[in-house]
């Protein structure tokens, strides 16, 4: 799916670095890396989940009817992004606190998480969800998809959370030697994003098959 796609994605990669690259160096207000992170990746999400899902269903099968649905819904896709930032955010902080109580909360709030990973691509690929309820359907639809095969989402999460240690071994690295990882920040996650967007597309959709074995009659 990728191979076939790629010059579309890596055109995507370019232009959301081109973004945040902008962003950082133009727009003067604290924290603009996170800012530019939190606006940008998410289009790229949305672009490659819609171009994936919409492949592997053979549906919308114009471009004018992808970019539509990319225009549609990449506004629920970056207040979801923003929401599981903050909820992985406040899990990682709650555990390193030590204290037991703090890494029994930690460990819940990131349990949450996980149980959230079909989030951005049920608002990417469902064709029935209304307009103004598609951030609470996201969140319940992927609740439920997570009990139908709970071990691959503890998969896809232990994936994300090493590619988050790889970036952040990644930062060190660049901090020590150039003084600075926003640059590389951008790359890393503009790449990894990518294959990552990809394969939660796949799981959704197979997880959804797996739903309708166990439901069907």
């Amino acid at each position: 799916m990728l191979t076939r796609r790629w010059p579309l994605f890596a055109a995507g990669a370019a232009c959301v670095f081109g973004l945040e690259a902008l962003f950082y160096l133009f727009v003067h207000v604290r924290a603009s890396q996170l800012y530019a992170t939190l606006v940008a990746e998410p289009l790229l999400i949305t672009v490659v989940i819609v171009y994936v899902g919409c492949d592997a269903r053979d549906v919308l099968p114009t471009p004018a009817e992808r970019w539509s649905r990319i225009v549609e819904r990449a506004w629920a896709v970056i207040i979801v992004d923003v929401g599981l930032t903050i909820v992985n955010g406040v899990g990682f902080g709650a555990m390193q606190e030590g204290d037991p109580v703090n890494v029994v909360l930690g460990t819940l709030v990131l349990f949450l998480g996980a149980m959230l990973i079909y989030a951005e691509p049920y608002l990417c690929l469902n064709d029935e969800a209304p307009l103004l309820a598609m951030i609470p359907l996201s969140i319940v639809r992927s609740m439920m998809l997570a009990w139908v095969n709970m071990s691959r989402v503890f998969s896809l999460f232990a994936l994300e959370l090493a590619v988050a240690i790889a970036d952040l071994y990644l930062e060190q690295l660049c901090t020590h030697w150039f003084k600075t990882a926003v640059w590389a920040d951008f790359v890393f996650w503009t790449i990894a994003n990518v294959p990552l967007s990809a394969l939660f597309a796949v799981a959704y959709l197979d997880t959804l098959s797996q739903e309708r074995k166990i439901t069907a009659p």
